[in-house]
């Protein structure tokens, strides 16, 4: 057995991708910041998520929370709250 490897994505929700599918993630940690920027009446967020993963499965479980859950989560707040100015 391979050496879990600790991975941060920048920019999550439980361990399910975009279509549902379980990760093969272990000791998931996810969290989101949003800050007001009061100049332009904007909102700053920052998503970030940690877990641990096989190392030979390190890109493609990097690639799957970064597509399957952060960028459709973004639109999701995008589309709920309006778009960047």
């Amino acid at each position: 057995m391979m050496a879990p490897a600790r991975r941060a994505a920048t920019c999550c929700a439980g361990r399910h991708g975009r279509n549902g599918g379980r990760l093969p993630v272990r000791s998931y940690l996810s969290m989101m910041t949003a800050r007001p920027v009061t100049l332009s009446d904007q909102t700053y967020v920052e998503w970030t998520s940690r877990f641990d993963c096989d190392e030979a499965d390190e890109d493609k479980v990097t690639a799957a929370v970064r597509d399957g859950v952060l960028v459709p989560g973004l639109k999701a707040l995008e589309q709920r709250f309006g778009p960047a100015r």
